[in-house]
């Protein structure tokens, strides 16, 4: 039951983050605090994400199954948590990631990013854009709603134009100071392996 939960996170958290990641710099925030409501595999989960030192470090905890699960970007490292049953895995950070502030050439071409207008989500004026992301044998189409390169608003869909993932900010608090335990395992949370793909 305990790797099921894991599983489960993965699911729902491992490839949102990919296609949502970014590493904040230029105009971006340094740090911010996002409750989201995100609609993944016909679960509506509350999800708050926490950011700091420009996207180098990112938090995001999301309650599901009646536990509080947890995904962490700390440098190099990623990290799956359990808070409910003070346990984690260990990963490294996914290489694909967006930044909406320094998009390099090779990043647009390899995601296919077009800015498509601009539009208020939350009252703030954000760039809508479009990109694309190779996963798993099928093709995920995202638009984004960003401001100052945090994501507010996406809607992820596969080849046939099915809705897999959607997420939405209800609130956003701009260069909050954050701890910096929030970014790191907490002590006494016990390892476990990755579970094995069936």
């Amino acid at each position: 039951m305990k790797s099921n939960l894991f599983l489960l996170l993965l699911a729902v958290c491992w490839m949102p983050s990919l296609l949502h990641a970014q590493t904040l710099r230029g105009d971006g925030l340094k740090s911010s605090i996002v409750k989201y409501e995100m609609y993944s595999q016909d679960m509506k989960i509350p999800m708050t994400e926490y950011r700091d030192d420009y996207g180098k470090k990112v938090c995001t905890k999301m309650e599901i199954m009646g536990g509080e699960m947890g995904y962490i970007m700390n440098g190099d490292k990623a990290y799956m948590i359990n808070y409910s049953q003070k346990q984690y895995m260990e990963l490294n950070r996914p290489k694909d990631e967006i930044d909406y502030n320094e998009m390099t050439p090779e990043d647009i071409e390899k995601f296919k990013i077009k800015a498509t207008g601009t539009g208020k989500f939350l009252e703030k004026d954000c760039t809508i854009y479009t990109s694309e992301m190779e996963a798993e044998g099928q093709t995920f189409k995202m638009e984004a709603w960003v401001y100052k390169g945090i994501a507010l608003k996406t809607v992820t869909k596969v080849d046939n134009g099915q809705t897999a993932d959607q997420r939405v900010a209800t609130s956003i608090e701009e260069n909050p100071t954050i701890p910096a335990t929030v970014f790191e395992v907490p002590a006494g949370y016990s390892k476990m392996a990755l579970p094995l793909p069936n």
